[in-house]
């Protein structure tokens, strides 16, 4: 069935049914709303839906719109721990039940379809929990036991946020190297060499996209002008077909991260990778959401962010659940520098968003990584040329 694979949160009921019990009709998802009939006057009310609500008598030849049905969202796997016989009156049911969008009623629905659910000990019936259903009464001289197991659906907690933006041709399970700038005698960008080094890295099988501008390309040092012409040479000697991410970061030449993230998208990236902070200030919450605001406001590029060790401007767990929040969010570059706390991080990525893509930095565990969930390897090798 096809509820089995996303409900959870089981609770056990043992289920004794003594002789001469009697029947009590019911379903198992009485809380969910009950499709309501305007002509019959039955709307319902805040809080007017309880266990004894019955809502109104399905006569003959009248149905319900199954569009107005509440979806199945628990189930009941009922074991028989002994026989369950028409003497001891097993577990009985009305098939088709589920579709009449309401609760049995005890007088009205006494002369139903119930079916018996007859069974040797060590049977299980697995039921809808929509499905009327009742203890039937036990005309023998012993007990009958069941155990009654409930799964259902989560009903409270955090709403799940939409759909992060993408990009829409890096996967979340990538390989992703960071490549170098090579300078030439003069101290100036060698950009003939670089569109080598980029030929040499998009050559090797299994790289998805390219990082451009971050730590191992000196970004601190180069100018504006540089990063836009380094990204643009890299989409070029690729031939445009492997992806490139940018990183911004701020720097003394330049300050203004939205101005940097526009000029990138302008060039041809197709996603931003955000640098980690020169300051406590946007490790925070609030400091680190008006640092990214300013990249949000100044492109319209799928956003990934770099987490580092605790002694280099890391974001406490906090701020990575309020970052992996954000919609323009697609990907965390886990670099914590711990088995430990790289735990603790991606646990609180995946409790925040099941979807962020998690790139795991270590090399040293990666295998770890990878067991505990990491989506993928930003790796910082990529000026190991053959």
């Amino acid at each position: 069935m096809s509820w089995a694979r996303t409900i959870c949160y089981p609770s056990y009921d043992g289920h004794i049914s003594k002789p001469g019990a009697t029947e009590v009709f019911h379903t198992d998802q009485w809380w969910m709303p009950i499709p309501t009939n305007t002509e019959k006057g039955t709307l319902i009310r805040p809080g007017s839906v309880t266990r004894d609500f019955r809502s109104h008598h399905v006569g003959a030849g009248e149905t319900m719109n199954p569009a107005s049905i509440a979806p199945v969202v628990c189930g009941n796997a009922m074991w028989m721990l002994d026989d369950f016989t028409t003497e001891n009156r097993a577990t009985v049911v009305v098939p088709g039940s589920h579709l009449s969008g309401r609760q049995p009623d005890p007088e009205l629905d006494s002369t139903a379809n119930w079916v018996p659910a007859l069974g040797s000990a060590g049977t299980v019936v697995i039921l809808d929990g929509r499905i009327w259903h009742s203890t039937g009464p036990n005309h023998s001289d012993n007990l009958r036991i069941g155990i009654a197991t409930y799964f259902c659906a989560p009903q409270c907690g955090k709403p799940k946020r939409r759909r992060p933006m993408r990009p829409q041709r890096i996967p979340i399970n990538s390989v992703v190297p960071a490549v170098l700038t090579p300078f030439n005698k003069q101290m100036e960008v060698d950009y003939d060499g670089f569109g080598r080094h980029i030929q040499n890295v998009c050559s090797v099988d299994g790289v998805t996209a390219i990082m451009v501008n971050g730590t191992l390309m000196e970004d601190n040092t180069l100018t504006r002008g540089e990063k836009t012409v380094l990204i643009e040479k890299a989409i070029d000697a690729s031939g445009g077909k492997t992806p490139i991410i940018a990183a911004v970061r701020e720097s003394e030449i330049e300050s203004d991260l939205g101005l940097l993230a526009r000029e990138a998208e302008e060039a041809g990236a197709e996603a931003i990778l955000i640098m980690p902070p020169n300051s406590t200030v946007y490790t925070t919450v609030n400091g680190a959401l008006e640092r990214f605001g300013k990249v949000f406001d100044g492109c319209g590029l799928p956003v990934a962010f770099y987490q580092v060790k605790p002694d280099g401007f890391a974001y406490p767990v906090e701020t990575m659940i309020a970052l992996a929040e954000q919609e323009r969010v697609f990907a965390v570059k886990e670099g914590s520098g711990s088995p430990e706390t790289s735990e603790m991080d991606m646990r609180a990525m995946r409790a925040a968003d099941s979807e962020i893509a998690i790139w795991s930095t270590h090399s040293r565990w990666l295998l770890g990584d990878l067991a505990m969930g990491a989506d993928g390897y930003p790796f910082r090798h990529g000026g190991h040329q053959r």
